[in-house]
């Protein structure tokens, strides 16, 4: 089966993967069109063109000025891990710290990115727990000024210990000084 598209810059322009062409007598040619390159994604929209051929080379402009004019800089990725912390009561004793998405800007190219802190925000864990539920945020700050707020989660899921588990391991902590009776 043939797929055929309305929107022509998706066979024309390389990496423009869709949105919605229209047209009304009152509104014109119009086009909302999405392209991701060089892990950046861009939409361009133009509204109110005389014929489909202008509204086409409008967004191919807007899609150039948008990557020849910017360029996103990745701080932190999805997989980055941003440290561990204590689970109570949890089969695993300990989870690893992760960013729910990347943690990135959009800046003009040559834009010289100043002094990055980070700070994270981490709400005590007990089990269970699942990947993808919001632990804390991460704070990141150019230059002491906020430029980012993302949810942190965890790298894993961690189940709850049994009885029996949490019991041996209560044993296991007075066995190794870890736990002291005064």
């Amino acid at each position: 089966m043939l797929y055929s598209h309305t929107i022509k810059l998706v066979r024309f322009y390389k990496g423009v993967d869709g949105l919605k062409t229209g047209y009304t007598e009152e509104a014109g040619y119009c086009l909302s069109a999405t392209i991701k390159k060089d892990n950046m994604r861009l939409i361009a929209v133009v509204m109110g063109e005389p014929t489909s051929a202008i509204r086409n080379a409008e967004v191919s402009a807007l899609i150039d000025y948008g990557y020849n004019l910017y360029q996103k800089e990745t701080f932190i990725t999805e997989d980055e891990i941003l440290g561990t912390k204590e689970v109570e009561k949890g089969k695993e004793r300990t989870v690893n710290i992760v960013v729910k998405e990347e943690v990135s800007s959009v800046n003009k190219k040559g834009y010289k990115i100043g002094e990055l802190k980070y700070e994270l925000n981490l709400k005590p864990l007990n089990a269970p727990i699942n990947k993808g539920d919001v632990v804390g945020n991460l704070i990141v700050k150019e230059d002491g000024k906020v430029i980012n707020k993302v949810d942190l989660t965890v790298e894993k899921s961690v189940e709850k210990a049994g009885f029996f588990k949490m019991y041996f391991r209560y044993l296991g902590d007075i066995i190794n000084g870890k736990i002291k009776f005064n």
